[in-house]
Formats: structure tokens, sequence, C-alpha cells
């Protein structure tokens, strides 16, 4: 958890008397521990009992020294506890980061790890030339122990949020096909398929592992079916009632998502819905959420070109593609995103 500094010593930094980024580094090095505990299996071993500090190296094959040293680091952050010589994970390790957790995010700490010590090394090159060296997708393609971790963690937000974005989702009621666009694994096309018996989906992702595409297809007896290519020039040819749009937007810039709605537009039968579930940057409340999305912004752009967007940015879009009643609803399971729900002109027969 970020380092909190005690009343002095925030005194001290509010007045200057102390660089204060001094705990960007002490949470720069906290990540790094972190990171570094998943991956060496620190947490999971230490579930369901606790175990001593010679007993995690002696079982993770460890060197006791090295060990000793990280379990205090983590134990400081928080993510430990220690007690009559043994160490047990805290509440925080126990909810987010247990593989076995329902609310794990295990998956994503090396992708984040990445981005953060790796991926970063070419920020500095970004910002000069205004574009990456090379993208995310292509650096996780040389590096695919990291690509299948991230294609894990994609469904985290969707799975959080499935079924409040499936109540908030007011598909109109003669709606019989959608396109499901994004990197929600079929999440939102099975929970809403559930709901609407006449409804067909078509889940459109760049890539989808064939045990995936064949549960889908098998569980709804074919009304649920795939379609892979590039989000941009390999649209199904065909016309839609809903197209659901899901934490895309931000991998793009400003003219790539101009061109990526406009085609929204010309798929969609008069009257449709186009649904967007996105993160926003005027979503974010308090400092933190104000400074974690302003990073994301820049982690974003040095990643693939894009950016963390306001609603303002994407309702202005959305008019200029030629769509009317642009609407936006708070997500409280997923606090940071948002769901524009807009139309396209005419009726739905």
């Amino acid at each position: 958890m970020p380092v909190f500094p005690g009343l002095f010593e925030k005194l001290s930094i509010l007045k200057n008397d102390e660089p204060g980024f001094l705990l960007d580094l002490a949470g720069t090095q906290g990540f790094r521990a972190l990171c570094t505990a998943q991956k060496l299996g620190i947490f999971d071993s230490l579930h369901p009992e606790p175990l001593t500090a010679d007993e995690i190296a002696s079982r993770l094959g460890l060197n006791l020294r090295g060990t000793s040293l990280l379990l205090e680091a983590l134990e400081s952050l928080g993510y430990l506890e220690f007690k009559d010589d043994k160490y047990k994970n805290s509440k925080i390790a126990t909810k987010w980061l247990l593989k076995s957790s329902p609310s794990s995010f295990a998956s994503a700490l090396p992708l984040y790890s990445s981005l953060a010590f790796e991926f970063s090394e070419l920020l500095e090159y970004t910002i000069r030339e205004g574009k990456s060296h090379f993208t995310l997708h292509e650096w996780l393609r040389r590096n695919e122990d990291v690509d299948g971790d991230s294609q894990e963690f994609l469904l985290t937000p969707a799975q959080f949020s499935t079924k409040e974005i499936a109540d908030k989702i007011d598909l109109p009621s003669t709606a019989k096909l959608m396109l499901d666009i994004g990197y929600s694994k079929g999440v939102y096309s099975r929970e809403l398929c559930r709901r609407h018996p006449e409804l067909r989906s078509v889940v459109f992702e760049s890539s989808l592992s064939n045990t995936t595409e064949k549960n889908l297809t098998d569980e709804f007896s074919g009304r649920i079916r795939t379609h892979r290519g590039s989000f941009f020039n390999s649209l199904p040819e065909e016309s839609f009632d809903a197209v659901l749009l899901f934490n895309l937007l931000h991998r793009n810039d400003t003219a790539t998502n101009e061109s990526l709605l406009s085609n929204m537009e010309k798929i969609l039968n008069p009257g449709a819905k186009l649904i967007i579930i996105d993160q926003l940057l005027d979503q974010a409340a308090g400092p933190a959420a104000k400074a974690f999305s302003r990073l994301q912004s820049l982690t974003l752009f040095n990643a693939s070109g894009g950016q963390i967007y306001s609603f303002q940015e994407i309702s202005d879009w959305l008019q200029k593609a030629g769509f009317t009643q642009i609407n936006r609803k708070k997500l409280s399971t997923a606090p940071l995103f948002g769901l524009i729900s807009t139309c396209k002109n005419g009726t739905l027969n």
C-alpha cells in the first residue's frame, strides 16, 4: 500500500523542509518489492497459514537473508503482518494479491511491473518524438509470459462490474443483433444474452483463445459467435441494433477514435444504440484518483499513443459522428470508469 508519512513527516514535507519526491521514490521501490514478492510466490505461500522467514525461504527455494529483507519491507508497507516470529498476509494482500481470491489483481502485476520499470524506459523518447518507439502490443508479443497475464487481467474490470453494467445498459426492446467490441472476452454478451432471450451477439476481439471461442458458441447454441481482426478495418459486414465498445478508446489518439466512432455509426441501424464503457478523466474525484488517472494517461501515451479522455471529449466525437441523446452513468463497482450511451438518428424497426 502507499507509504503514508506520519504527522511530523507530513508537516515537514508541507513546509518544504524535506524533499517530498522521496515518497515517490519509496512508492516506486515498494511497488518493485510487491511485484517481486508476487512473482516469487510469497503471498500464496502464506495462505492459509503463517510461516517464518526460514520456512518461506526453504519452501520457495530462496536465499534466507534476501527473503528476510523482502518480508520486512512488505510488512512495513502493510502487505504482511508479523507476530510470534511468523508472517501472514494482511487483509489487503488476502483480498487483492492471492491468486485464489475472486478480487485478485495478481495477474495484473507482471503487466504493471513491465509498464512501470521496463517499458517506461522509452518514455523520454516518446515525449521527444510524439510517438512510441514500438507499441505495447508489439512489446507484449515479444514477452509471451507477460502477454498471457495481461490477457487474463483484461477481464478484471469486466468481471467486477458485469451485473451493474448489464443493469444500466438499456437495450432497445426490439434489439436482435449486438456487436460486442473490445477486451471483455464476451463477458457482457453472455450476461445480456441471458437477460434478452431474443438477442444474438457477435464478439469481436483482436485475439480470442480457441477455448473461449468454443465456450461462447456452445453455451448459447450459436446465439453468440465470434469475429477476429482489426477493430478499424475488419468490421463485420452486417448492421447492428446495438454496439458495445469496451475499454478501447483510451488506447488510441483523437483522430483514431473519431474514425472508429464514425465507423460505428455506419454499421448501426437507425435508432440503434452505441454503449461505451471506458475510463473517464473527469470521473476521478479525489487527489489520489486524479493523480492515478493522469499517470495512466502518460503511461498510455507511451504505450500506444492513447490517453484517458474526458466525457466532454468523447461526447464531441460522438456528435461529430452524427450521434444524438448522449448520456453518462457512473459505475460504483468501477469508479474511474463511466458508461456512455448514445443513439443513431432514426427509429429501430
